[in-house]
């Protein structure tokens, strides 16, 4: 299997290093391709593709256009991406926090069941097994524990307050 990801998890490094980003910046999208997202997402995101193929973005299936966050009627408290949403997760923690002191003191790791937290990825991940439940089931049953032999299938979440990788590989 020539998959650079599944050579780096084999420790066979590959000539290019294997690199995944969370992109959700559609203004720098249209900065970098001369393609303006909004008008035209396809377009934009397979010149993206063209200009940075290592960044290995998905594309999407259509090119209608999208409206701009400003011409949104729900302009909601935030903006992810190209739309906008309904809260704003740094507006949550002035008010889960009883100062800036405890805020910073806060530990993602000791607290890390974020079930009911308005963030990104409002679940608990206090163990790896209960991590590994909730993705397991987005993978087919026919896998067990194991994704195919040569195969790469991995799992992420992303929140502000923490990173962390869970991984399925073979």
């Amino acid at each position: 299997m020539n998959d650079p990801i599944y050579q780096s998890y084999m420790g066979k490094g590959p000539k290019q290093i294997v690199h995944w980003e969370h992109w959700s910046n559609p203004d720098a999208e249209t900065y970098l391709t001369g393609i303006d997202h909004y008008a035209h997402p396809r377009q934009c995101r397979l010149k993206l593709r063209e200009l940075y193929p290592e960044l290995r973005l998905g594309i999407p299936e259509s090119d209608d256009p999208k409206p701009r966050p400003e011409e949104q009627t729900d302009q909601g408290k935030g903006r992810w991406g190209d739309t906008l949403r309904d809260h704003w997760q740094q507006q949550e923690a002035v008010q889960r926090f009883e100062s800036q002191e405890a805020m910073l003191r806060f530990s993602p790791l000791e607290h890390a069941d974020f079930r009911g937290w308005q963030v990104m990825e409002s679940a608990d991940y206090s163990s790896e097994d209960v991590i590994y439940q909730r993705y397991r089931r987005q993978y087919p049953s026919a896998w067990g524990d194991q994704a195919p032999a040569g195969s790469t299938a991995f799992a992420f979440f992303y929140n502000s307050a923490d990173r962390r990788l869970a991984s399925i590989t073979c």
